[in-house]
Formats: structure tokens, C-alpha cells, sequence
């Protein structure tokens, strides 16, 4: 049996504020006793979690070093499940550990302080098994140049000072990232060499807007209006048109079979996401990711789907509804 990635959202608080984030300002904030809570409950959960199960465990927030911590005893209790992490990745009990953080505000002390120690509990030679798990995005992301720069001088100096750990970061497959890429104006290849990073891309997403549907259209046409609303909040191009994408699979493939390969490969995420709301009716949510193969995925009755099989969350062409699973493989097999 193949073991599976345990995944906590602990909370969703950020203060980045990305244009295209889900989160919405309502998220923007999570009291201290919520946040207590929360952590209490990963720490638990990690420590009675059966590991014949899973070998990697997973973090996400909102964020967690952007001043999150600066309360005494939620820094204590964060640390606390970190060193157990830790101690499960030195005792070989799980074989990986991923950190997710954005790196652009402040001088991330605490992040240099789990670091730290991590250092202490692995090998300092070799990869330890520990992970940072970050993003760079062309537009939505970094508002000022100052936080680019912060984003990139911790990029460096974690890389020289911890050799041990590594890096992944996720990039949005926007319009505007398309088409730099198509113009030569952006290589995925010297971005991967200059941060000693792999690469991991997502789809653009329908963010904070009302879902509802009062005009009761189908499942499809209310989809195409979402996408549309999206659009129109944003300043820049954020959903590709179909055309353009289809160039830059072709491109990509001719490329870079690997990173190909691991676009919307659903092996990379985590299969089970334990996630901590700040509405107390539904304080603690666990989802279950049902994976049938990296192209597919096994959804719930409240999923919303494609007429192809694959979630509409796939479905983000400006101008289509088409998937781009769908596109991706047909590339492949065109190309084979």
C-alpha cells in the first residue's frame, strides 16, 4: 500500500492579501483562542495518528510568519507540534515534512527559528526530508518591489545556510505568466536554477465571490459566470484563454517533460486535509482527497463536475469550458 500526506490548515489567517486569493477579508484575522484551539488539535491529532498510514505530514495556513505567532503561547504551541514533526522525520517514522510559506514580509525570524530546528533533529548532510513550500506569482502576489525583494533574499539565504532543506514553489498559470513564457520573457528552467527550486504549477481559480445562483442557470453557464466576475476584479489577464494555453502545453512538453508531467498531477497533493475554520459551526473540517490516477479524481455528491468527469475547478479558460486535464493529456498523446 502506498502511504498517503496528512495535510493541516491550522488557520487561515495572511496577511499578504493576493487579488485572487479564496481566503476573503473575512480571514483576514483569527482570534487567539481560536488559533489555541487549533493547534492544540493538530498537536493531538499527530501524536495518536496512525503512520502506517501516512509518511508526510503538511502545512498550510493563511501564514504562519507574518506576526501570527507573536503571542507567547501560540508560538510555543506551534513550536511544539514542529520539534514532534521533527522528532517523527529523525525516528523514520515519516519520510517528509512540507512547510508552506509566502516570504514576503518581515524578516521571518520564527521561520529561521523552525529551521533551526530542524537542523537539529535531521542529518546535516543529504536532504532531510524537509521541505519549504512557497510561490511566486507574475502579477496578484507581490504588491510592492520591496516584497519581491524580501522573497528573494530569504530564497537565498535558507538556501546557503540549511543546503539540507528544499524548496518547492507553486506558480498560477495566468494569462500573463502564458504568455511571458510563449514570448521568452520568462524560463521556468533558469527560475528553477537560480532558487535551486522544483516547480509545481496550479490553475487560476474563481477566489472570494458569491457562488450563489439566483438567476438559476445550468451548472455550466453559472460556472462561465464566475469566471467571468473573477476576471473582472483583477487588473491583469488571470485566466488564459484556450488558444494560448494549448501553445504552451505544446511548448512545455517540447521543454520539459518532468515539469509536464507534475502540471495538475493530483499525486502531488495531499490525500487527507484537516482544516480549521474561524466559523465555529464547523470549527474543524476533514476532507478526504479520493485519488483513482494522477489524471483523475474520485469526488463526493456536493463536487461540482465537468461533462468530462473532472472537476470544474479544471474549467478555468476565460473563453471555454473545456478542461485542461483533458487538454493536457490529449497534448501527450498527440505528441506520442
Amino acid at each position: 500500500m502506498n502511504k498517503k500526506s496528512l495535510q493541516f490548515e491550522i488557520w487561515q489567517e495572511c496577511n499578504n492579501l493576493c487579488t485572487y486569493c479564496y481566503l476573503g477579508k473575512e480571514n483576514r484575522f483569527t482570534s487567539d483562542e481560536l488559533k489555541i484551539d487549533a493547534l492544540n488539535k493538530v498537536y493531538e491529532r499527530i501524536c495518536s495518528e496512525d503512520y502506517s498510514v501516512y509518511n508526510n505530514i503538511s502545512f498550510i495556513g493563511g501564514e504562519f510568519f507574518q506576526g501570527q505567532l507573536n503571542t507567547l503561547e501560540i508560538k510555543n504551541l506551534f513550536m511544539q507540534i514542529m520539534q514532534k514533526t521533527a522528532e517523527l522525520l529523525k525516528d523514520n517514522v515519516i519520510e517528509s515534512v512540507w512547510l508552506t510559506t509566502t516570504m514576503t514580509l518581515g524578516d521571518q525570524k520564527e521561520l529561521y527559528e523552525v529551521c533551526e530546528l530542524f537542523k537539529d533533529y535531521i542529518p546535516q548532510t543529504g536532504f532531510s526530508g524537509f521541505w519549504i513550500c512557497t510561490s511566486w506569482d507574475i502579477n496578484g502576489r507581490f504588491h510592492t518591489n520591496e516584497m519581491l525583494t524580501t522573497w528573494d533574499f530569504h530564497m537565498k539565504k535558507i538556501r546557503v545556510k540549511y543546503p539540507n532543506i528544499k524548496f518547492n514553489t507553486t506558480i498560477i498559470l495566468m494569462q500573463s505568466m502564458i504568455e511571458a513564457y510563449l514570448a521568452n520573457e520568462f524560463s521556468f528552467k533558469e527560475f528553477q536554477q537560480k532558487y535551486n527550486t522544483t516547480l509545481f504549477f496550479k490553475q487560476p481559480g474563481i477566489g472570494d465571490i458569491d457562488y450563489s445562483n439566483p438567476e438559476n442557470l445550468s451548472m455550466l453557464d453559472h460556472h462561465t459566470k464566475l469566471k467571468q466576475i473573477m476576471e473582472n476584479k483583477l487588473n491583469y489577464r488571470f485566466m488564459p484563454t484556450r488558444v494560448m494555453f494549448l501553445r504552451f502545453l505544446k511548448k512545455l512538453l517540447a521543454e520539459d517533460l518532468d515539469l509536464y508531467d507534475r502540471l495538475y498531477n493530483i499525486q502531488y497533493r495531499a490525500d487527507n486535509l484537516i482544516r480549521n475554520h474561524n466559523d465555529e459551526e464547523r470549527r474543524m473540517e476533514e476532507n478526504l482527497r479520493y485519488k483513482d490516477s494522477e489524471q483523475e479524481i474520485l469526488h463526493g455528491p456536493d463536487s461540482k463536475i465537468n461533462i468530462c468527469g473532472h472537476l470544474l475547478n479544471y474549467a478555468m479558460y476565460l473563453d471555454s469550458n473545456k478542461c485542461m486535464i483533458c487538454d493536457k493529456k490529449r497534448i501527450k498523446e498527440e505528441f506520442e
